[in-house]
């Protein structure tokens, strides 16, 4: 299944979307497809990397 997919299932663009995976990997295809990405590691850091990527 691929992020896209995800994105066309809510219905909203990719761009809308924020895409959080422990896998780099996972997290770079999202990107590609224009998604805004966090590599997940912890709690702590993955609240802080979606806030700055938010503009929180």
């Amino acid at each position: 299944m691929s992020d896209r997919y995800a994105a066309d299932q809510i219905g909203l663009p990719p761009e809308a979307c924020l895409f959080v995976d422990d896998s780099e990997k996972n997290v770079l295809a999202a990107i590609e497809t224009g998604m805004k990405g966090v590599v997940y590691k912890d709690f702590e850091d993955c609240v802080s990397q979606i806030k700055r990527t938010l503009g929180e």
